[in-house]
């Protein structure tokens, strides 16, 4: 009777430690946007991987009112992680989105380039969602001719002034 009991609990044991090591138990799907994720998920990644691939996870459904400010990966404030995730939004940075100064593109979190007004090459800037909307042709800070702020912004390249003529 002792070598049965013996036994079985050495087979459950190990049958145990095999269902915890395997590879498929507790894994998240893989996600690029929250589209991706179930309705009352949405598509986490690490602080500042903005543009990297995620997990589904579940959005937080109650928040305390801590406020420790988060810029969010659409470039908004939040008053915390957590409120952050109930808008279905990863964190790029900690602190508000306009305290997020620059010098470089190096200086922001993935999914955001250093903005500085326009003419204003190699100034203080500050981090900012790469544009969605394009205009005409532009003079890039680094004195080439893009087809469109949004492919200047691709190159990681703030606009020196719009048109097909960089004026410096």
């Amino acid at each position: 009777m002792k070598i049965r009991t013996c036994s079985l609990i050495i087979l459950c044991a190990l049958a145990l430690a095999g269902a915890l090591a395997s590879p498929t138990l507790a894994q998240a799907p893989a996600c690029a946007t929250s589209n991706d994720c179930g309705r009352a998920s949405f598509c986490g990644r690490p602080i500042g991987a903005c543009l990297k691939t995620g997990t589904c996870v579940a959005s937080p459904t109650a928040c305390t009112a801590t406020f420790d400010p988060v810029c969010g990966c659409n470039g908004q404030t939040y008053d915390n992680e957590c409120s952050a995730g109930q808008a279905g939004v990863s964190v790029a940075a900690l602190g508000p989105c306009e305290a997020m100064a620059c010098l470089h593109n190096p200086d922001c979190p993935g999914g955001f380039m250093c903005h500085t007004a326009a003419g204003a090459c190699g100034g203080v800037g500050a981090c900012g969602v790469l544009p969605t909307a394009c205009n005409a042709f532009v003079c890039g800070c680094d004195g080439e001719i893009y087809a469109n702020s949004c492919i200047a912004a691709e190159a990681g390249v703030s606009v020196a002034n719009a048109g097909d003529t960089c004026r410096r």
